[in-house]
């Protein structure tokens, strides 16, 4: 792919808006509340076919030319659609004409716009990952150590425990984040609160951890502990608690409330302000909010590690890729490898390919010192890279390294990837095998459904019902 075609992938989007849902057709996107939702395959094809002829009834016969030219399917397989959509959606949205067709109802805004995902945080393993289209996806969040004088770390505030043991596996801990090592800063925050049942500082800081990694059951199970802790809860810890509380469960609009006033109250304390702006990242009406908070963040620290990797991805978003790369090459020699992932695709943006593959190579190589998630991470994007260059089998290469590294719901996507593969190959036996192979490593009902609708377009018909039918479809 020469660099104009990488330049026009990154660039200006179609898109439409309705409520808080945003559909991005040439990205297979599709967004609430900057939260990314699971929907891919035919059931995206489905629901960008009925958008297009918002409020106009589409007959079955038209779907099924448009959605399927060039195969023969039975009818029944659009109903699997259909289930599927409304399943992500709601019920409200798509109305069933019977005998005839579908009708999208809804007021629905068609836009153009800019690069930006919308949804997936960075360090945050998205769901989406193994979709055949260059998607901000994941990004896992950069750092870079501090390394001058080699100089304690200090958190901005201090931290609420008594035991000098845990508050030193606390600090270990903060290191290891900073080298960008989160798995090793997660044993350490367990370790410190063996040592210290009450400690609510190394609580909070596993739960934004995992957030960030997007284990977002474990995170919520890190704040309950916050929470329970007795007599060590300050005014602080009161407001990070309810800001990714919010963010957990009421969505993005809630927990920007929460954020702002955690900030507005404690405006120089670095860890919020880097949390505010990688929260107004997913929204690109946000963008503003977050590049002021990583400024005032910088300002305060201009070695942060995880704001000037914030910085160079919010760069990368808003497709300024010199930027990026100057910054980068602005932290030489001391940039941390982290920072490599968004150097490596704004390479990418630029249409530098093999440059841009080198980089991300020789960040894989990083994970015997920095743990598993830089490894899958770096792999993940090389494997976008060959399937966007049309590179099929390398592409699946890449995926079936990560299988032996991944926890169950990351091998779950990787197996329905692989799925989706030999689908467009026209092998039929290996989408089966794969799909089922999703489901066996993860009990999540979106991806039962994914793996419904896989198994639909080979024409598997008892298994498709077998599967919603457990959905609860």
């Amino acid at each position: 792919m020469d660099g104009s075609a990488a330049h026009k992938v990154l660039n200006g989007r179609h898109f439409y808006e309705f409520d808080d849902f945003r559909v991005e057709p040439e990205e297979r996107l599709i967004v609430r509340s900057g939260r990314r939702l699971a929907l891919s395959g035919k059931p995206f094809d489905v629901l960008i076919a009925l958008l297009k002829r918002r409020g106009q009834l589409v007959r079955t016969d038209q779907l099924m030319v448009e959605v399927w030219p060039d195969t023969i399917v039975e009818e029944g397989n659009l109903g699997v659609q259909i289930a599927a959509i409304r399943k992500v959606l709601g019920k409200k949205y798509i109305e069933t004409v019977k005998k005839q067709g579908y009708r999208f109802n809804g007021k629905v805004t068609e836009r153009e716009g800019q690069f930006h995902p919308g949804g997936p945080r960075p360090r945050q393993r998205a769901a989406a990952v193994w979709a055949l289209v260059l998607l901000a996806t994941l990004c896992l969040v950069a750092v870079w150590v501090w390394r001058a004088k080699k100089a304690k770390i200090e958190t901005a505030y201090p931290v609420s425990t008594d035991s000098a043991d845990a508050r030193s596996k606390y600090e270990l801990a903060v290191r290891y984040e900073f080298e960008g090592d989160d798995e090793e800063a997660l044993t350490a925050l367990n370790e410190a609160t063996a040592l210290d049942k009450n400690f609510a500082d190394a609580y909070l800081r596993a739960a934004f951890i995992s957030n960030q990694l997007g284990d977002d059951d474990q995170a919520a199970k890190y704040l309950d502990q916050a929470r329970s802790c007795d007599g060590t809860r300050n005014e602080h810890q009161r407001l990070r608690i309810e800001a990714l509380d919010a963010e957990l469960t009421d969505g993005f609009t809630e927990a920007t409330k929460r954020y702002r006033l955690l900030v507005d109250t404690y405006p120089n304390d670095e860890d919020d302000l880097y949390n505010f702006a990688d929260l107004a990242m997913q929204s690109r009406k946000q963008s503003d909010e977050a590049s002021a908070a990583l400024a005032r963040c910088l300002r305060l620290n201009p070695t942060n590690p995880p704001c000037l990797f914030d910085r160079m991805w919010l760069d990368v978003l808003n497709n300024e890729f010199d930027k990026a790369i100057s910054l980068h090459d602005s932290l030489k020699p001391n940039h941390y490898p982290w920072l490599d992932e968004p150097f490596g695709l704004a390479l990418y943006g630029k249409g530098d390919i093999d440059r841009a593959r080198n980089v991300l190579t020789a960040l894989s190589r990083q994970s015997h010192t920095h743990g598993t998630a830089l490894f899958t991470a770096a792999r993940e994007w090389l494997a976008d890279i060959d399937l966007f260059q049309g590179r099929i089998a390398e592409g699946s290469d890449e995926i079936k390294v990560l299988l032996s590294n991944d926890k169950h719901f990351e091998a779950a996507i990787h197996y329905l990837y692989l799925s989706r593969v030999d689908g467009l190959l026209s092998n039929r036996s290996g989408a089966r095998d794969m799909a089922l192979k999703a489901v066996e490593e993860s009990d999540d009902n979106e991806i039962r459904i994914q793996a419904a609708s896989i198994l639909a377009c080979a024409g598997n018909f008892p298994e498709t019902d077998r599967l919603l039918k457990s959905a609860g479809c």
